[in-house]
């Protein structure tokens, strides 16, 4: 007797979804279980650069990414984005006080312990700038995404309001990959 070859009726788009998603996520979330949580954050920072687009216009010639407070994160990042770009052009990663002016930044962190930051700023000059906190729970008025950990594991948050408010499309794997969307 033959034996019938048994096959699964998938259709061509989601093959080749599925092939773009084992393709892009490994390299993009890729973590190695040794590294420490400052290195892991950074990484995060970088990653979340390849599944978001910025508004129009937003990204000068440039790429800013700004830190609030001290953390060992802003170093890690430094190390990780020598000799790399973000959206094909040169990164400069710079530590923010509160007299500066957020808006020239693309990517603003602020660290733990320091979201009062943005109330020192005016909130509409955040419009266009991704907000990245690592507060335990999510900033619902300032947090675009949340770097949290849970079951020792880092995870991140995302604010889905805030989002669309600051004019970013974030990619459909990004929105899976969250521990929560608010």
């Amino acid at each position: 007797m033959k034996a019938k070859n048994k096959r699964t009726n998938f259709s061509m788009p989601s093959i080749m979804l599925a092939a773009l998603i084992a393709m892009l996520l490994p390299s993009s979330f890729l973590i190695e279980e040794n590294q420490d949580e400052h290195t892991i954050k950074a990484l995060f920072v970088y990653n979340f650069t390849k599944h978001i687009e910025w508004p129009q216009g937003k990204i000068s010639d440039h790429f800013v990414i700004g830190f609030t407070g001290n953390t060992p994160v802003y170093d890690r990042l430094n190390e990780i984005m020598k000799n790399r770009k973000i959206k094909n052009l040169s990164v400069e990663i710079r530590k923010i006080s509160k007299s500066d002016k957020i808006k020239s930044c693309d990517i603003l962190y602020i660290t733990n312990g320091e979201k009062e930051f943005l109330k020192a700023n005016e909130l509409t000059e955040s419009y266009g700038v991704l907000v990245i906190t690592e507060e335990k729970t999510i900033n619902t008025q300032i947090s675009c995404i949340n770097i949290i950990e849970r079951n020792e594991r880092m995870k991140f948050e995302l604010n889905e309001a805030i989002i669309k408010n600051n004019g970013f499309k974030i990619s459909n794997q990004l929105y899976e990959l969250a521990a929560i969307s608010h």
